[in-house]
Formats: structure tokens, C-alpha cells, sequence
């Protein structure tokens, strides 16, 4: 063959591959780590340790500029501690002050609680870390946060007006705290503006594969997906939401509520039936709900009603006609609609995802 076949060949080889690429060289990003005393060690560390996949998958697939990682990795204090000790107890150092750095996205790191009024004073004790927020975002650069750091984020004051997420069992608190900020916590990541929000603690890798896409192309977030095992597509937590493990303030008046609704979640359930079995009248009924609840009583059973539908869907052979009858309904067509709108899946589709399977 002729050299200039060869040469032909390879350079069609060259633009057939899709790992090899001779790009220009992009503008390297800051992405600092806030470190903070007591936060979950995983949330400071996983982040990092997937933009260094991105940085590897980068090198191999850029072999021309192998000296170049398009991700300069900092984990950063804002009160100029050089090491702290996770929830866990390790100790993370390496850490150094986030004025010495040139800054252009800030993780925080989600804080570990046991109360969400724990949660709550935790995040106000964090002066310094608010402050950094409020500066960095004063400078338009890049903030992200998942499951308990969003509550970070909103504290700060940055999330005001905004549209924004959190992890789905800390909702409720978060709305009462932060009533200003417009919270959508059916989804899993929300971007407005320069802020990114997440939901649990594992969603924080959906905003790396985010900050990735925005800087560097949806290629290399892509191929670190891949690396990762991560659905890039996964947009909602409704799947997830289980109406029981979401905190409530507890009080005789939410104790009698819930140990009756549990009982009779397969009979009709008004309002009146309600406020006559708790002896008060319907528009007490309704103002106690809505401080306690945030939502209407019609909403808090039909979420309670899809939540048991879920639990015999994951444990049972039941057929989906008796399912509903198991949960106060009659029409299937109608269940399985509610059903659709709030688990964000059909009961088929949720089935086929969550059944426990046995040996």
C-alpha cells in the first residue's frame, strides 16, 4: 500500500475512534470540597474521587494532553481549619483555606443529624461556611449541594426566590424553614442560575455529572457515568418517597390522625368522618393538618394510600384490583392514574423495579 493510503487509513481511523480526540485545550476548573467538622465523610470524599475519574477518562481519551486534567481538586475550610473529623469519626486533612484558592464551583457537604431541629442548628452555627457561600455566589461562581447541605444553601440566604431541591424526607422541615425558597422536592436535581441542588447524599453524583457536562462536554460526563454505573436520565425522587419515614412534629393531635388513617386507609375518609372521630369540627381539623402536614388532609391519605400500595406491590402476588381494594379504592383505572402522578411510575413499572425478590 501506498504511503499515502496508510496515511489515509489512519486518519480515518483517527476520526472513526471515539476515545482519541485533539481538541483544543479547555479552561481548567476549581472544584473545591467544603470541609465541615461533624459532615459525612462521603459527601466531602465521593465527589472528588469521581472528578478524578473524569480527570483519568480525559487523559486516556486525550493522549496529546496527557500533562492536562481539566479538574483542579481542592478541599477547602472557611474558617481556616487544616484537617476536621467526619461523622464518622475519621479525620480528613489535606484541607486548606478557601481564600487561597481561585474558586470556581463549591460543594457543600451534607451534615449529619439526628432531629431535623438538630439539623437546623447545626446549619446556623456554620457562620464562616455561610458567609463563603454568600461571597462566592456574590461572584457568580458555581455552588452545588446535596440531601442535608442544601439546607446550607438556603440558610445562606442565596436560594431566596429560587427554585430548588433537597433529599424528599427532609422537605417538609425545609419548607418550614425556608418559606422563601420555591422547593420542588419531586425532583432530583435542580439547576437555577449558578446553584445546583440535589436530593440524598448519592444525587450529589448526578451534580457532578452535571458540572462535568456544563465544563467539559456531555461526552466525558457520559463516559463517567459509565465508569460510575450512574443513570445519567434518573430525574425524580418520586419513586423513592415513603410517607413514613418523613418526620413529622408529633403531638396528640398528630397521633390520633395517623394511628386512625393507618387503620381505615381502606374505607371512605372525608374530612367530616375525620374531625368527628377527634371530636373537633372540620375547619379545626383542616388548619391543624396544614401547620402539621403542609398539605390537605385529601392529599396526606392519597400519599398514605399510594405508600401501602407500594409496600403490597413489593411484598405480594396480589393482583393489582386487589391492591386497591387493600387501599380504599374500587375503580383500578383511577388508582392506577393517582398512582402514576405521585410514585412517577405506573404500578406495573414500580413492580417490575422495587419487587423483593427471595432466594
Amino acid at each position: 500500500m501506498p504511503n499515502s493510503a496508510k496515511l489515509q487509513v489512519l486518519n480515518a481511523d483517527q476520526r472513526s475512534s471515539p476515545l482519541v480526540h485533539s481538541a483544543p485545550v479547555p479552561p481548567r476548573t476549581t472544584v473545591a470540597m467544603l470541609a465541615i467538622e461533624g459532615a459525612l465523610a462521603s459527601s466531602m470524599t465521593a465527589p472528588l474521587d469521581a472528578f478524578r475519574i473524569a480527570n483519568a477518562l480525559y487523559a486516556r481519551t486525550h493522549p496529546a494532553q496527557s500533562h492536562y486534567l481539566p479538574f483542579d481538586l481542592k478541599i477547602v475550610s472557611a474558617d481556616n481549619a487544616t484537617q476536621v473529623r467526619t461523622a464518622g469519626g475519621l479525620t480528613l486533612a489535606g484541607i486548606v483555606p478557601a481564600q487561597d484558592c481561585a474558586i470556581d464551583v463549591l460543594i457543600a457537604p451534607a451534615l449529619e443529624y439526628h432531629t431535623h431541629s438538630g439539623l437546623v442548628a447545626c446549619v446556623q452555627s456554620q457562620n464562616s461556611a455561610l458567609n463563603l457561600i454568600r461571597k462566592l455566589h456574590n461572584e457568580n461562581r458555581q455552588l452545588a449541594a446535596s440531601c442535608s447541605g442544601t439546607f446550607l444553601l438556603a440558610a445562606s440566604g442565596i436560594l431566596d426566590g429560587l427554585e430548588a431541591t433537597t433529599s424528599w424526607w427532609l422537605a417538609a422541615r425545609f419548607r418550614s424553614e425556608f418559606p422563601k425558597v420555591k422547593l420542588n422536592s419531586s425532583q432530583l436535581l435542580v439547576e437555577t442560575g449558578s446553584v445546583i441542588t440535589a436530593g440524598a447524599v448519592t444525587a450529589m453524583f448526578s451534580v457532578v455529572l452535571k458540572v462535568i457536562e456544563k465544563r467539559m462536554g456531555p461526552e466525558l460526563a457520559q463516559n463517567t457515568a459509565r465508569i460510575l454505573l450512574i443513570d445519567p436520565t434518573r430525574q425524580s425522587q418520586a419513586p423513592f418517597v415513603s410517607e413514613a419515614l418523613i418526620q413529622h412534629p408529633r403531638s396528640a393531635f398528630s397521633e390520633a390522625i395517623e394511628q386512625h388513617l393507618h387503620g381505615h386507609l381502606h374505607t371512605d375518609v372525608s374530612v367530616e368522618n375525620l374531625a368527628g372521630k377527634l371530636n373537633i369540627s372540620p375547619r379545626t381539623l383542616l388548619r391543624k393538618f396544614q401547620v402539621i402536614y403542609q398539605q390537605s388532609p385529601q392529599s396526606y391519605v392519597q400519599q398514605l394510600r399510594v405508600d401501602r400500595a407500594k409496600a403490597l406491590l413489593e411484598t405480594t402476588k396480589l393482583s393489582f384490583a386487589e391492591v386497591c381494594e387493600s387501599c380504599g379504592y374500587q375503580d383500578a383505572a383511577s388508582f392506577r392514574k393517582l398512582f402514576k402522578r405521585i410514585a412517577g411510575l405506573t404500578p406495573a413499572e414500580y413492580q417490575s423495579r422495587f419487587r423483593l425478590r427471595g432466594p
